[in-house]
């Protein structure tokens, strides 16, 4: 079995990478700093949406695949920050969110 190498489909893929700093940034300006679970869903929701539209953009997907990535991109993301901030006591502030995701890791290991 071959597998053909898209560039394409790669480049796409590589040019939604863009939405994760402005993914911080959305949910930096709507909840500033993460204290808690509720700001937790709220920064995960804007930050999910952000960084899903970006995504969807970038893939070039039809009208009602897109809504559904973006919704599903935005309930992840949500989800998983409010896990992470109510099992670990993860705080989110100014200059943190690039490096949130290895404070969770460090939080949670033994």
């Amino acid at each position: 079995m071959t597998t053909r190498f898209d560039t394409r489909t790669w480049t796409r893929w590589a040019g939604s990478f863009i939405g994760f700093p402005l993914a911080g940034l959305a949910a930096k300006a709507v909840t500033g700093p993460v204290d808690g679970t509720t700001a937790a869903i709220v920064a995960g929701l804007a930050a999910g949406a952000t960084l899903g539209s970006v995504q969807a953009l970038a893939l070039r997907t039809d009208a009602r695949r897109r809504l559904g990535w973006i919704a599903a991109t935005a309930v992840g993301m949500a989800s998983g920050l409010a896990m992470a901030v109510s099992t670990s006591g993860l705080t989110l502030s100014k200059g943190s969110w690039t490096l949130g995701p290895f404070q969770v890791i460090q939080a949670l290991s033994p």
